[in-house]
């Protein structure tokens, strides 16, 4: 969803977070949310694939068919953290 130019993505999956004190608000039951910029030149993630995908088959004479399996290597990482923030919401709180 797109609101007032930003984009917005929904997940179920929040990292929980733990008791947590902001400015005397104490609260256990928090959720962390990520905000970044997807502007091209100043993405917080970089990734990389490592080794191309490589396709590997061979026959399973016992259930009389061919079998495949993929290999492939990447990674992702964090590349600037300073367009990374995190805010922390009480699941608690409407």
């Amino acid at each position: 969803m797109n609101v007032y130019g930003w984009d917005v993505y929904i997940s179920n999956n929040l990292k929980p977070i733990g008791a947590e004190t902001i400015d005397g608000k104490t609260t256990a039951t928090g959720v962390a949310n990520l905000f970044f910029s997807a502007d091209q030149a100043a993405r917080p993630f970089v990734g990389a694939v490592r080794q191309a995908p490589t396709v590997e088959s061979e026959y399973n004479k016992d259930y009389q068919r061919e079998e495949y399996v993929m290999t492939t290597r990447y990674g992702l990482k964090l590349y600037r953290p300073e367009n990374m923030v995190v805010v922390i919401t009480d699941t608690d709180q409407v």
